[in-house]
Order: structure tokens, then sequence, then C-alpha cells
């Protein structure tokens, strides 16, 4: 499932075609509802925010979910190398050299 972020409501009891089962309410921008069977509650992620913030819905259909997580994924991809240029030449030397010799690529 892919609709972003969306705030957990409760659960509740709902019965269609004779049967009954329990759903997760999930409530997103617009005050729009999802309600996602217990059985598929693997689809379902917690996003955590720092205590206090409250981060905001996402819209049903919308785009932002997609495009923040591109987002995220592009400045992953760079991190690595970005957060390396910020470490002083010997430090990357030294870490280099102590990286080499623990996976025993050191000549």
């Amino acid at each position: 499932m892919d609709h972003g972020i969306g705030q957990f409501e409760g659960l509740r009891q709902i019965e269609s075609d004779g049967r009954r089962g329990e759903f997760m309410l999930l409530r997103y921008a617009e005050d729009a509802r999802l309600y996602i069977p217990l059985e598929r509650m693997d689809l379902v992620q917690s996003y955590r925010v720092v205590e206090g913030a409250e981060p905001p819905l996402d819209k049903l259909g919308g785009t932002a979910w997609t495009t923040r997580k591109a987002r995220v994924r592009k400045s992953l991809e760079t991190w690595p190398t970005s957060s390396w240029s910020f470490m002083p030449r010997e430090s990357r030397r030294k870490g280099l050299r102590s990286l080499l010799t623990a996976t025993g690529s050191a000549s």
C-alpha cells in the first residue's frame, strides 16, 4: 500500500456480504478514510516523528507521498559520498586504511 501518511483512528467491526471483519481505520487529508483489514496489517507501517510534531496528512490519490519518497531516496544515494567529503583528508586516509585492513584488502 502506498498512500502516504495517515492518522490511525482505531479499529472498527464492519459487516459486508454477511461476513464480519475487523478493520484498521486510517484518516487522510480532506477527511478521507481508508479501512485496512487486520489480515493485511502488514501493509501499514508506523511513521515516527519528533515528539509533539504532527506531520501533515497526505491526500489519498495525491502525488506528495511519491514525490517525498523520491526526494529522500535521492538524498540517501548521495549521502555516503557527501558525508565522506566533510571529513578531513587525513581522517579519510586513516578511515580507508582501517576499512581495508579490517576487510583484509590492504596491501
